[in-house]
């Protein structure tokens, strides 16, 4: 394999990670939100990361191309630590989002004091932070990609092109709210 070919599975590997951090990261988002609106909103997000991922892939296999080995690549892109973990909003204690006491063991406060909300301006900020990293990914391996698999990144650059548009309008609203 030639260092281009090499350099252009690493690209693709990249961008096949981002998208699937996206499902698992809107996945856990979705089941830790308290609130109904950004439930809802983590949902809509899902199901477009999800649709986004399985487009990719199905194209990325229409164009011949072996899908490049993803397991121990790492983007980051989302913050999924921050909803691995809450913190007692009291003290400051530390859990496991799977194994929130009943009260915090540290200053007794009460089951509530770990639920803290994402707001829906901010999980319009993460939903747009990962659209915008997987655009630039995208863009990346297009530029070392041979054209018949030139061709699937373009389309998919114009997918995550008008998502981080609707991310960016829904922002802006609620940046006047």
């Amino acid at each position: 394999m030639s260092a281009r070919g090499k350099k252009t599975d690493n690209a693709i590997a990249r961008v096949l990670q981002a998208a699937k951090e996206g499902v698992v990261f809107f996945e856990k988002a979705h089941t830790a939100a308290n609130d109904p609106r950004v439930r809802e909103m983590f949902g809509r997000l899902l199901n477009i990361r999800k649709e986004s991922l399985r487009s990719l892939e199905e194209s990325l296999k229409e164009a011949h191309l072996q899908l490049p080995e993803t397991e121990g690549q790492t983007s980051r892109i989302y913050p999924l630590e921050e909803l691995q973990k809450k913190e007692c909003y009291v003290c400051g204690y530390s859990t496991d989002v799977e194994a929130i006491p009943e009260s915090c063991p540290r200053c007794g406060a009460s089951r509530y004091a770990f639920e803290r909300e994402i707001t829906v301006r901010k999980a319009w900020e993460l939903a747009e932070s990962g659209a915008r990293i997987t655009l630039e990914l995208l863009s990346e391996a297009e530029k070392l990609a041979e054209e018949n698999v030139k061709q699937v990144l373009a389309k998919h650059i114009q997918l995550e092109q008008s998502i981080l548009n609707e991310t960016r309008k829904e922002l802006e609203s609620h940046r006047e709210s």
